[in-house]
């Protein structure tokens, strides 16, 4: 499990005035092992904090806007969160599953070279990297395994 960042840190180096509903959405999601989409983090965070869907998403652009946080694109186009932090969680690519949607980080994985490669050879500055691989999960796998062996599951 990778280390988490420190909230008030995040927000500050972020420049973005601390709040109760804007710790709170950091907190979830700093928690989290793996990308977060929406609504699971609207459900983690309505445990301790009221908060409707319009403020989150304000938060979740705001944070995206002042790179606290990176948005992936999920299964069917749905958003995922993560925190932006090249010490404690830094760029890598994610890995998703088109049967039930499980958005995995694949840490580990250097991507610096290509982000060198594009900014020598095509003198490209990124501003974000979504690099995903996508496929079956090994617990989708292993269910349709069952599956075709007529075994129940």
């Amino acid at each position: 499990m990778r280390k988490r960042c420190n909230v008030v840190e995040l927000l500050a180096r972020g420049q973005v005035a601390s709040t109760v509903h804007r710790v709170g959405v950091l907190k979830v999601i700093s928690r989290s092992p793996k990308a977060i989409a929406p609504r699971s983090l609207l459900q983690e965070i309505r445990k301790t904090t009221p908060i409707d869907k319009v403020t989150l998403y304000r938060i979740l652009d705001l944070f995206v806007a002042k790179k606290i946080l990176r948005r992936m694109t999920g299964q069917k186009g749905t958003m995922c969160y993560e925190v932006m932090c090249e010490k404690h969680n830094p760029q890598h690519p994610h890995f998703v599953c088109r049967t039930c949607g499980d958005m995995e980080c694949l840490e580990g994985i250097d991507i610096s070279d290509v982000k060198q490669r594009l900014r020598h050879t095509r003198y490209i500055e990124e501003e974000a990297i979504d690099l995903k691989l996508e496929g079956v999960c090994g617990k989708c796998r292993t269910k349709k395994s069952f599956k075709k062996k007529g075994n129940p599951v």
